[in-house]
């Protein structure tokens, strides 16, 4: 049948593509692709675009890429780190969680890099679950961008992809890094005060960061100023168990925060009825139940960061 052969062709080329060293050109891209004008998105490496895989109709996203961004070498060539890093947690055994790229290409002014896209997707939070986190650092990259808009729920399926590597960088667990590619809100504090962070405490910082943006609609901490300062403010209708957690992700050191193992055990997130890490129940606590739900349903309604804003309780 037709659709099966140009499913047999799909997969002919992706396997074309991925064995070429050298990065394929513009010419190249036109034969394989189509792109829009429609933007999907843009972050501070480039744009994505709205594209179609022209052997399937397939919908795709399209990465614009410049010159002026963290090179690494790939099959001997020198590439953006980003499509180093994507092929990594690309390659095989693949998994669902980690957006995958399908083909990269060496343009004029730049580059492209093609990935799948979920044809129906949102922001959301759900990352907490850890299986992206979990995912990329079995494959030794570290993400650097934890934030809403670069997680993705497929609605159809219901699973979410973690997209946008341009961050990102090779996972060395003791190493000191002194660059932070990410935003800038959503970074540790170490890298104001010491000049330095590991890559593991800040992204538990992000995840605090992102948890704390979803329950009150926008980030706790405005500039860097405001982040060395950590003054934390809550909603009066949150449960101790959702502050409980956000405060132990967002510690004053990177040394008193959680690991992900930690976070998955709180018991905020399995809505045990002691919802702090170790603070008995008692008369006027509220019922954990009822409150991991609520605070649950806020994060499910809110598709945005921005979106919290407009919530009722």
């Amino acid at each position: 049948s037709r659709t099966m052969r140009n499913h047999i062709l799909c997969y002919i080329l992706r396997k074309a593509h991925f064995h070429i060293s050298s990065a394929l050109t513009m010419d190249m891209f036109s034969k394989s692709y189509a792109m829009t004008s429609t933007r999907l998105g843009e972050g501070g490496f480039g744009a994505v675009y709205l594209g179609t895989r022209l052997c399937d109709g397939k919908p795709v996203a399209v990465k614009k890429v410049s010159s002026m961004v963290r090179f690494d070498t790939l099959h001997g060539d020198q590439v953006p780190l980003e499509i180093v890093l994507l092929s990594r947690v690309s390659s095989q055994p693949s998994f669902s969680g980690v957006i995958r790229m399908l083909d990269y290409y060496r343009v004029n002014d730049g580059w492209l890099i093609v990935t799948e896209k979920p044809e129906e997707s949102q922001d959301l939070y759900d990352y907490i679950t850890s299986k992206q986190y979990r995912h990329c650092h079995s494959r030794r990259v570290v993400h650097m961008d934890i934030k809403d808009e670069n997680l993705v729920l497929d609605m159809r399926t219901g699973k979410l992809k973690l997209i946008d590597f341009g961050s990102g960088d090779f996972l060395e667990i003791d190493k000191l890094y002194t660059t932070f590619y990410g935003t800038s809100v959503y970074g540790p504090p170490e890298r104001i005060t010491r000049g330095s962070y590991h890559a593991l405490t800040s992204e538990v910082w992000s995840i605090g960061i992102l948890l704390y943006d979803m329950v009150h609609g926008d980030v706790p901490f405005g500039d860097d100023k405001a982040i060395a300062q950590r003054k934390l403010f809550f909603r009066s209708d949150l449960s101790k168990g959702c502050v409980d957690l956000i405060e132990w992700c967002l510690s004053r050191t990177p040394e008193a925060q959680p690991n992900v193992k930690e976070i998955l055990k709180h018991p905020w997130m399995s809505g045990q009825k002691d919802e702090t890490r170790g603070a008995p129940g008692g008369p006027g606590t509220e019922s954990p139940t009822h409150a991991t739900r609520r605070e649950s349903g806020r994060l499910t309604r809110c598709t945005t960061s921005r979106a919290c804003s407009s919530q009722t309780p």
